[in-house]
């Protein structure tokens, strides 16, 4: 048995067809990117690629791996090298 809120109810009292899209049918509906949402995956993309290349032993130039210790902690009043 399905559940309905208040919300689906008002929903259906409003617009039947509203209530039919939303609840039954569910059409696909293509949004445009916004420039928020098109930055944040590229930002996604580009740490997943770096990620996957640290996974595989392939270092960015430059890369110098950082141990810390306990003393070395900042949260021990030290500093991290």
């Amino acid at each position: 048995m399905p559940v309905y809120s208040h919300s689906r109810l008002g929903t259906f009292e409003t617009c039947p067809r509203q209530y039919w899209f939303a609840y039954i049918e569910k059409p696909e509906i293509e949004r445009p990117d916004t420039a928020e949402a098109f930055l944040g995956n590229r930002v996604h993309e580009a740490l997943e690629h770096l990620y996957f290349r640290l996974l595989n032993g392939r270092h960015p130039p430059g890369y110098q791996p950082r141990t810390a210790t306990a003393v070395d902690s900042p949260r021990r009043g030290g500093q991290m090298r």
